[in-house]
């Protein structure tokens, strides 16, 4: 999916006001982008259905003509936390009917910005939380920080806990909630420090995202962000190197689907050479790309190798945990260490070197 998965450090601190700013900015900048909010509650009844205030308003950032039930597949009445409304109708949310939406609304944009509900580790449903949500949609994270009294607790409990999640954080926004904030910015300096992704923007209070001044700053905002999509999809390298910190538990059982790509090793520096190639050389991708159903419709863009790629591949406790260091994007290291070893890792901690 060409998009991003806009969270937050709590309910309430602006996740919709700055995905539907990215939305209109995007869209003054030539980008065709749409919002999506999967989950809502505290929806009104109208003529027309349940109708979400969040949801409305990233249709309005778009100006297009839009399917209600493909901006918000899921609308619930009550205002409480969306698994318990959820399971007071008696529904499941089904993370497959969001992505079959999103699909939709693909049809109709470039980039779509996905709202999330509450924050990253509100529930969505008995089994499913928003990281389940972030990884079926194949989409980065944006977090937008909350700024009062108790953010950075808040803000990088949150980052920790989306990295922990195997999800991809490509940037913050600061949202000043509280004009009377003590020291923001030295807050907003530790945040900076202590967040391993890039700030994009920070909010200040009461500034509306239609007026020009505020919508300078958000434009900028929204112009960064979809660098770093285009770069996450695959169109070229990202210019900052990452580093994954990866564990397999029982690699003699760490196989990949296609018997051609699969790993065929025995040891941790055999799995290390093997995914170094795989990230430095195009043959495997080739490889790959000719086994799909329709070669020339994959996208080319998926196929950048990175020459300067390591990876460093050790036995710890029986386990073989692997140090990636590369400048490709998270969801490229994902694709190609799954058609090695399908999913038998678990991605531990990404820093920046």
């Amino acid at each position: 999916m060409n998009g991003v998965f806009v969270t937050g450090t709590d309910t309430g601190i602006g996740k919709t006001h700055v995905s539907a700013a990215l939305v209109r900015a995007l869209r003054r900048g030539g980008v065709a982008a749409i919002g999506m909010k999967p989950v809502a509650s505290g929806c009104e009844s109208t003529s027309s259905g349940l109708r979400n205030e969040d949801a409305l308003a990233l249709i309005e950032a778009a100006g297009v003509e839009l399917r209600y039930e493909d901006i918000n597949p899921y609308a619930f009445a009550d205002p409480i936390a969306p698994h318990l409304a959820a399971d007071d109708k008696g529904e499941v949310v089904d993370a497959d009917r969001i992505v079959e939406a999103c699909m939709r609304l693909q049809r109709d944009a470039e980039l779509v910005v996905v709202e999330g509900v509450g924050g990253w580790l509100a529930p969505l449903g008995d089994s499913l939380m928003q990281a389940d949500l972030a990884h079926a949609l194949n989409m980065p994270v944006l977090l937008v920080v909350g700024l009062r009294l108790g953010c950075v607790n808040h803000a990088l409990l949150t980052a920790r806990a989306i990295a922990a999640d195997g999800c991809q954080l490509i940037g913050w926004i600061g949202n000043h909630i509280d004009p009377q904030m003590l020291r923001a910015e030295d807050n907003i300096a530790t945040l900076k420090q202590r967040i391993q992704a890039p700030l994009l923007g920070i909010v200040e209070h009461g500034v509306n995202s239609r007026d020009a001044k505020g919508f300078e700053l958000l434009s900028e905002a929204a112009r960064k962000l979809l660098l770093d999509i285009g770069k996450y999809h695959g169109d070229a390298p990202m210019t900052q190197p990452q580093r994954y910190f990866i564990t397999i538990e029982n690699l003699s059982n760490s196989r990949g689907d296609s018997s051609e790509l699969s790993f065929d090793g025995t040891s941790p520096e055999h799995l290390a050479r093997a995914f170094e190639a795989v990230l430095r050389e195009p043959q495997f991708w080739e490889r790959w790309r000719t086994m799909q159903e329709d070669p020339d419709q994959v996208d080319p863009g998926t196929g950048v190798v990175d020459l300067s790629a390591t990876v460093s591949g050790s036995l710890e406790a029986e386990r073989t945990e692997l140090i990636v260091t590369t400048s490709l994007p998270h969801a490229i290291v994902k694709h190609r260490l799954d058609l090695l070893i399908g999913r038998h890792w678990k991605l531990r901690d990404v820093s920046t070197p």
